[in-house]
């Protein structure tokens, strides 16, 4: 399947998803998908850059902003989602739960995937300034959304066998 139909079909059967995933998903296509994520959510936050840099123009100019933010979204986040990852793997390892890295990654990336379309309609409907409480509404909603997702994967990870080594040996 596409990547567009499978992240279609982790909202209505999501553990069908995630064992597929699981399964098949290897460091370069996690890593892809933890890419695509960052840029459909560097994407979805333009709008309200727009917004703030027109408000305040001599203070933030819409190319530092968007700098700053692509610097953010691009590479820091990556990098915090990976510890994330690994925290994760030792903190379920600790409470019995035999997840590996590798497998906290394709869990938490694919999650992120996942929700990243969000990130467009929210990013416009953050641009009006009469929507302020439903659009903190609708960002804790997909924010729920994530965490769902991400458990049910965790869940998921948790009954298959973790026969697959992490390319750096940490297990």
């Amino acid at each position: 399947m596409t990547a567009a139909s499978d992240v279609l079909a982790t909202y209505h059967s999501p553990r069908r998803v995630f064992r597929r995933k699981l399964e098949s998903t290897g460091d370069a296509s996690s890593f892809m998908h933890l890419t695509v994520a960052c840029l459909l959510l560097f994407v979805g936050q333009l709008p309200g850059l727009l917004r703030a840099s027109s408000e305040t123009p001599l203070e933030a100019p819409l190319e530092a902003l968007a700098a700053g933010r692509f610097l953010g979204t691009m590479i820091v986040a990556p990098l915090a989602l990976n510890l994330v990852a690994a925290v994760a793997a030792q903190i379920l390892k600790t409470v019995g739960w035999n997840v590996t890295w590798r497998q906290s990654r394709v869990v938490l990336f694919w999650s992120l995937l996942a929700v990243s379309p969000w990130a467009l309609p929210l990013g416009l409907a953050g641009t009006l300034s009469s929507a302020a409480l439903g659009h903190q509404i609708v960002t804790i909603a997909v924010f729920l959304l994530f965490l769902l997702l991400w458990m049910y994967g965790l869940a998921q990870a948790v009954r298959q066998p973790s026969n697959q080594q992490t390319s750096i040996g940490i297990d």
